[in-house]
């Protein structure tokens, strides 16, 4: 698993401006497995000049975004935002003594929240040799998050209109492949 993969995509949709936002996307850009890989090309082609406009556009607004980042939307098939999967993701992220400090602010099956919450028990388990909640971590992945990225790979696919928001799903796509 490529830690830093998760943790970058996670701060491109954590970011709170457009500082932030192209740091994660150069950082994801520059990572060594994307310089080796066919994501060479798609992170060559980037234009961060364009980046803030076209990631806004499809997932904060100010109009509605083009594509919904709650897994609540996909899980559910619903609009609202604080629904019974975001209160799942929540009894999980408790379960294993986490707490979002964004809670009741954003909606705890947020796309940045969930990679951030996956990117701290990988850290543990593979940068700290802290096994605890390697079972914990495994069942998160396989019954929550990477279906969750499935659904919002495919429809990044059907919807996406920069090249930008495209290198961002191949990312996440990875995250998806790798385990």
């Amino acid at each position: 698993m490529h830690l830093d993969l998760v943790k970058f995509c996670a701060n491109a949709f954590n970011s709170k401006n457009e500082e932030e936002l192209v740091a994660a996307f150069r950082a994801l850009s520059n990572l060594p497995f994307v310089k080796e890989s066919n994501l060479n090309e798609s992170a060559k082609a980037l234009d961060f000049t364009k980046l803030e406009a076209a990631f806004n556009l499809h997932f904060v607004g100010p109009e509605r975004p083009i594509i919904a980042t709650n897994a609540g939307f996909y899980f559910e098939n619903s609009d609202v935002l604080f629904s019974a999967t975001t209160l799942k993701f929540r009894d999980f992220y408790r379960s294993v003594g986490l707490f979002s400090s964004e809670e009741n602010r954003v909606p705890d099956d947020f796309v940045g929240i969930a990679l951030e919450v996956y990117y701290a028990l990988l850290y543990a388990e593979f940068e700290k040799k802290n096994e605890f909640l390697k079972s914990e971590r495994a069942e998160f992945f396989v019954s929550m998050l990477k279906p969750f990225l499935k659904f919002l790979c495919a429809e990044i696919l059907f919807k996406a209109q920069s090249k930008e928001v495209m290198f961002l799903r191949e990312c996440l796509l990875c995250i998806v492949n790798d385990s």
